[in-house]
């Protein structure tokens, strides 16, 4: 839009300059036609114009509730980038909350449907109430009427409005409202498309509606404060093919007054203009802040709803299941790099099962990190170890991962790759556990989640001798029965207790994860809605991630790791361990003739 701007540098923006520049030219308008003419081309050449001159908005915290619309610096901004691209490509608005974001897109809405011949545009919300509801003032289309109300008469369109729907009789351009169920929008055709507060769409409808806009216009708008690392929107911020614009609250000078810092404790003023009292209660924590977010930041529940609403802070825009203050303390105090990559070499035997033969050093494409050193035979101190593995299809949706642990609770070895299918994987693990071997020559012990792709891995692995393997026990039962069946399984309850255990031993440091990434995927997992823990990226039914995307897997194999570690090493036994026998003897036959039997329970 080539005016766009042009005839504002006109407006005054003080708040009393600006009401006499709208008196006059509403006073100019009312005596003249050829005015009125003029002013009308004015505005449809300059949304800026039109904003700044003409239109009203509503806040009952102010005092009047009715102001005069007045765009700050970086609305104006955004409004000049979004007008460009009408009608050609997504955008994406990252906002703190109260920012006037949905303004933003309504006035853009309000001026295509003003100044523009046979316009289509969509106005998306959660529900129908937060779309269209008589009286309601949080709505979209109350606001866009609250607009055309406030206009001077030869501003006013012929309108025909109806629930859900206006029509420009003058020039034919609609504007529709809809909630964003998973059917949202599906076969229409649009101008443009506005979901508001998508971050907060029921996730699975969330990507039903990408599905459905797709091809319904070119341009969507995807608005919202962030709610989580998830999501379709979240992952619409990701993107690097659309524009993104951002409504950070220090870009706000109301709420900006005053901003300030710290660096290293000491305080840094960034508004040195601003009237600090002797006393105020400067927060030192290195983040920019101002008076107005110190208020805020008292007012808020807990720090969840700090990052979703005022910090743009997906990471921490939800309710964490780790405590993201304990995790980062932990991770400056055990987080080393490892002492080498590589990758284990293994023999496949068909008449036994895997044995090593070798760890070959690689430090760039290296799928298994050490955090111990390798004796002159190149192989791990003897110890006892317990392995924990989370296993995946392969495909590279997700990763397979394995977590080795010491005596002592330290991690000392970490395998991750989503390119081995869980035949294969059940080779290497096997290995892995015969490379950590303990003094008389005992394998690790191995746990792993037997659901879904876990059955064709403990298909592979009962198919060999290795049986230095976890049967679950029924720990709340009187007779305390064991499983026939090794590997741990999960369901909502059984994976609280799992992660309970596992995040008490860390936050203790009963659990010493050298693993960076390990730790980091920590903070990924979230208290759900229904009560259970999950990692964000798994709530999304239609999760379009790629390849090596991360889906929590180390934490849930290090939670492996530590259940069978403090019960069989730590003192705090529940389960007695199953005795491992020499192949070749009759005690080994007769127990591969009992195996047997069991893995057909494994057949479907």
């Amino acid at each position: 839009m080539s005016d766009f701007g042009k005839y504002d540098a006109m407006v005054p923006r003080d708040y009393i300059a600006n009401l006499k520049f709208r008196q006059e030219l509403i006073k100019m308008a009312q005596d003249d036609k050829a005015a009125r003419e003029e002013f009308w081309i004015m505005c449809a050449r300059d949304p800026l114009f039109y904003i700044n001159s003409f239109v009203w908005t509503y806040d009952p915290r102010k005092d009047p509730g009715v102001i005069p619309f007045i765009s700050y610096g970086f609305q104006d901004d955004s409004l000049r980038e979004l007008f460009e691209i009408v009608g050609k490509k997504d955008a994406v608005i990252e906002k703190s909350r109260d920012m006037g974001a949905s303004w933003v897109f309504l006035l853009i809405a309000d001026h295509l449907f003003k100044f523009s011949e046979a316009q289509s545009i969509l106005l998306g919300s959660r529900t129908q109430d937060y779309v269209d509801k008589k009286g309601n003032p949080k709505t979209l289309m109350w606001k866009l009427d609250f607009i055309n109300k406030n206009l001077p008469s030869w501003l006013r369109p012929n309108i025909d409005r109806t629930l859900l729907h206006m029509v420009n009789l003058d020039n034919g351009s609609v504007i529709d409202g809809e909630s964003t169920t998973g059917e949202f929008a599906r076969g229409d055709r649009r101008t443009f498309v506005l979901l508001d507060e998508f971050a907060a769409v029921d996730i699975s409808d969330g990507y039903k509606v990408l599905a459905s806009t797709r091809d319904v216009t070119n341009c969507r708008f995807f608005n919202s404060t962030p709610k989580g690392a998830s999501g379709a929107y979240f992952d619409m911020t990701q993107r690097e093919d659309i524009l993104k614009t951002r409504m950070h609250w220090t870009q706000h000078p109301e709420k900006a007054a005053g901003l300030y810092t710290s660096i290293r404790g000491k305080k840094r003023i960034l508004d040195d203009k601003f009237p600090f009292t002797s006393d105020y209660p400067f927060i030192l924590d290195g983040k920019q802040r101002s008076p107005w977010y110190d208020e805020q930041c008292r007012r808020c529940a807990n720090e969840t709803e700090v990052a979703q609403e005022l910090d743009i802070n997906y990471g921490a825009s939800n309710y964490m299941y780790f405590d993201a203050k304990t995790i980062n303390e932990i991770v400056s105090e055990t987080v080393r790099a490892p002492y080498m990559r590589g990758d284990l070499e293994y023999i496949v035997d068909a008449k036994i099962d895997s044995r090593p033969n070798g760890f070959v050093e690689s430090s760039q494409n290296g799928t298994m990190l050490l955090w111990t050193a390798l004796d002159e035979k190149r192989n791990p101190p003897k110890k006892r170890y317990c392995v924990g593995a989370d296993i995946s299809l392969g495909t590279g949706a997700s990763n397979s991962t394995l977590t080795i642990a010491d005596e002592n609770g330290e991690k000392v070895a970490e395998f991750a790759s989503p390119n081995m299918d869980p035949t294969k994987f059940a080779d290497l693990t096997v290995a892995v556990c015969r490379w950590f071997a303990d003094e008389e020559g005992s394998p690790a012990f191995l746990n792993f989640e037997a659901n879904g792709p876990g059955r064709q891995f403990a298909i592979q692995i009962l198919n060999g001798s290795f049986r230095n393997l976890y049967y679950r026990t029924d720990e709340d039962g009187t007779n305390r029965k064991k499983s026939d069946k090794p590997g741990w399984y999960s369901t909502q309850d059984t994976k609280k207790s799992l992660l309970s255990e596992y995040r008490r031993a860390v936050s203790n440091r009963e659990f010493v994860n050298r693993s960076g990434p390990a730790l980091q995927e920590c903070k990924e997992y979230i208290h759900t809605q229904s009560g259970s823990v999950e990692h964000q990226k798994s709530l999304s039914t239609l999760d379009p991630t790629g390849a090596r995307d991360n889906h929590g897997d180390r934490v849930i194999a290090d939670a492996l790791c530590w259940w069978v570690l403090r019960r069989r090493i730590k003192g705090k036994s529940l389960e007695e361990q199953k005795p491992v026998v020499a192949p070749g003897t009759f005690a080994y036959r007769r127990q591969l003739h009992a195996d047997k039997s069991k893995r057909s329970k494994y057949i479907i």
